[in-house]
């Protein structure tokens, strides 16, 4: 069995030459057009009003003045600053493939994902038959999903807003936070699109020859990149477990990432194994960058900034 590692940057993404580029938009964008109901805000008005979601009730957090002072000193974070933090902090670790080879067929090889702080994130090698069986199973998920077109079509490109509505969040109130979120939907596509382009599994829809019968229609077009992990879930799940750190809400990984998890699936774009990957994945992502705000050293001082910016929107 070959072994290897792989140096992975933001700046340059090593299968491409290019940074790749986001799944979803900008969330303040997306926010703002829901609360203008232009552009795609008529959609996300639909879908919001079809999720039925919970609103969430934060837990207002205790002002931290020594350390805006302390880590600010008056300064505005920016978005070259967090940019710095994407750059310098997440992506110096390596991703080690095992084996180096990409989904030939039979068995999809074991990925771990090495982060500054020995933190190691395993996700495990899949074999044919287990996908197979995966991919059968989204059959009826997809066969099912027409209430949830609304949703599921807000959520290809915003699924961002769903946690801002849940929490209600304007872009008035609470522009760190919106900001943080952004900055966490781009440390999470790193890792994601390096997997992806490493690993190359194909869209559920291209098993068509495999499972005959068992195949599924996906009810919106298959995105350009390969299948696994799933990049919203992935995001999802990382979000979830930043913003539950900084608004005590408790409910979000539940009620808001799995949904917008799912709904991937009922689209017919991932299986369940996409799925079960990217939630590892973004998780862990989002349990590292709350170890990183708490440092407030570099290379994570900025990062930590803009955290208790945020956090100071949620007194």
């Amino acid at each position: 069995m070959k072994k290897g590692r792989l140096e992975i940057s933001v700046v340059h993404h090593p299968f491409t030459g290019t940074t790749p580029p986001p799944q979803t938009k900008n969330v303040r964008k997306s926010l703002l057009a829901f609360e203008s109901q232009e552009d795609d805000g008529i959609l996300l008005h639909a879908a919001w009003r079809a999720a039925g979601i919970t609103p969430q009730e934060p837990h207002k957090q205790p002002p931290d003045p020594t350390g805006l002072e302390r880590l600010i000193a008056g300064m505005r974070v920016s978005k070259p600053d967090v940019r710095r933090f994407r750059a310098s902090a997440p992506f110096t670790g390596r991703y080690e493939i095992t084996p180096t080879d990409p989904w030939d067929g039979r068995t999809l090889p074991s990925v771990t994902l090495n982060l500054p702080g020995n933190i190691a994130v395993p996700l495990p090698s899949v074999a044919r038959l287990d996908l197979l069986q995966s991919l059968r199973r989204i059959k009826g998920q997809v066969a099912t999903a027409m209430p949830f077109l609304a949703e599921i079509a807000a959520q290809a490109e915003h699924p961002g807003v769903f946690f801002a509505l849940a929490l209600g969040m304007t872009t008035k109130t609470h522009m760190y936070t919106l900001d943080l979120m952004d900055a966490v939907n781009d440390i999470v596509a790193g890792p994601v699109h390096s997997i992806k382009a490493q690993l190359q599994l194909p869209r559920p829809s291209q098993f068509r020859t495999d499972l005959g019968s068992d195949a599924a229609d996906p009810w919106i077009p298959d995105p350009w990149h390969t299948s696994y992990p799933s990049g919203h879930a992935a995001g999802a799940y990382a979000l979830a477990a930043v913003l539950t750190e900084l608004t005590g809400a408790s409910s979000l990984r539940d009620d808001v990432a799995r949904r917008i998890a799912k709904n991937r699936e009922k689209a017919g774009v991932h299986s369940e194994r996409d799925t079960s990957a990217g939630e590892q994945l973004g998780t862990a992502l989002g349990q590292w960058m709350v170890a990183a705000a708490a440092l407030r050293t570099p290379p994570y001082d900025v990062w930590a900034a803009l955290f208790v910016l945020a956090a100071n929107e949620w007194e």
